[in-house]
């Protein structure tokens, strides 16, 4: 397999579809097999590139902090604002946390900076939504098997 076309096809790739990257090296009297080929090397490395890219936000610092503290801080505060006793704005904060949390996570990817927080932040969300809805899953089935044990 040619280098050439492997070239060819990341410098072109950004600019026209790949049916016409294809048809354009067709045309230039390629052979199809090959040109197959070099699709799939250039395809596997931009996959590979995109592993290895996840992996690396994972292992930093800032999206650790981001995913357990900021669930952390937010759980906190709305308690502390429930002892304090104004229970009925802890709920309020919690709301508005996932609220600013959800906003900042989609202003960051959408910026395309720091995307460590921006994934942090998107799995704090998810853990924030998520741990709720099974304790209350879990919760409703005991009541369930209790009431029907009656």
């Amino acid at each position: 397999m040619s280098q050439e076309l492997i070239r060819y096809i990341r410098e072109n790739r950004g600019v026209y579809t790949n049916e016409a990257i294809s048809r354009s090296l067709l045309d230039a009297g390629h052979d199809p097999a090959v040109i197959e080929a070099a699709w799939r090397v250039v395809e596997g490395d931009e996959v590979e590139a995109s592993r290895a890219w996840d992996r690396s936000i994972v292992r930093t610092p800032s999206f650790w902090l981001t995913l357990l503290g900021y669930p952390a801080v937010l759980i906190g505060l709305a308690a502390l604002v429930g002892y304090l006793g104004a229970p009925e704005y802890a709920g309020l904060i919690l709301v508005a946390g996932l609220g600013i949390a959800g906003i900042t996570a989609l202003g960051l990817v959408i910026a395309q900076r720091r995307l460590a927080v921006a994934a942090g932040l998107g799995g704090a969300l998810l853990l924030l939504v998520l741990i709720p809805f099974v304790l209350f899953v879990i919760v409703i089935g005991i009541c369930l098997v209790s009431v029907a044990r009656m």
